[in-house]
């Protein structure tokens, strides 16, 4: 760092000598700052180093390649296969997906005796989808967004059908598509890309999400004899 000194003229004196004193008491005054200023940068503070511990890229679980091959899967004829529910009393395996879900077994989901039900939006209703502007190819069809137990007998789905939320009881036992199904707005969010969830407590169903088009995501409460509502939920609650 260079500080070029200002020209100074006083009457009786040498220029050199006089240049020289100035330089001196300039350096002796700016050297302190100066000192300083270097030992701050060059010594980061605590703000700008981690702990070695936080950057430890280890894995928690490492799978050799044989155990990877080895892991049984499943492959119906859909896609999209975006919930899952284990029912462990039972030792199944609900899987949600684009219009079909699915009942596998916990032990061996290979097993062939698995249970299915298609659950198709009709082509009305993908016509009509389409005509509103959304996708007939990804979006206008029925998403299982929400699968969780209802009760003892029954658990309970619902999907995007199209833009058209439905929900449906459906029997654990025999499972099968029932006849009669349920207005799912204030339960499922329209679009299959959209952040969700739900739960069911003692029959009352809590989901978070942004349910219409325009609207901002809130916490509700159906299925229960005192609907509610959030009125203006922090947005970082929501994540989606």
């Amino acid at each position: 760092l260079l500080f070029p000194s200002p020209p100074v003229t006083l009457l009786g004196c040498p220029r050199g000598l006089v240049g020289l004193n100035f330089r001196r008491k300039m350096w002796g005054r700016l050297w302190p700052l100066l000192f300083s200023f270097l030992t701050v940068t060059a010594v980061p503070g605590p703000s700008l180093r981690r702990p070695s511990r936080e950057l430890d890229a280890t894995p928690r679980l490492t799978i050799s390649y044989e155990e990877l091959s080895q892991i049984r899967h499943f492959k119906g004829q859909t896609q999209n296969y975006s919930t899952l529910l284990l029912e462990e009393a039972s030792e199944r395996l609900l899987v949600g997906a684009r219009g079909a879900l699915f009942s596998l077994s916990a032990r061996d989901i290979r097993d062939r005796t698995h249970k299915e039900i298609h659950w198709e939006a009709s082509p009305e209703m993908q016509s009509k989808c389409h005509q509103k502007g959304k996708n007939n190819q990804t979006e206008c069809f029925n998403h299982v967004r929400f699968l969780q137990r209802l009760n003892a007998t029954h658990f309970y789905a619902c999907g995007t059908h199209a833009f058209q939320p439905l929900c449906a009881a459906i029997d654990a036992e025999t499972f099968i598509l029932p006849t009669s199904f349920e207005e799912g707005k204030e339960k499922c969010p329209y679009d299959p890309a959209r952040g969700f969830t739900g739960l069911i407590i003692d029959g009352g169903l809590y989901t978070a999400t942004r349910y219409e088009f325009r609207s901002i995501p809130d916490i509700r409460r159906s299925r229960h004899p005192h609907s509610l509502r959030t009125e203006e939920a922090p947005m970082h609650w929501l994540n989606g």
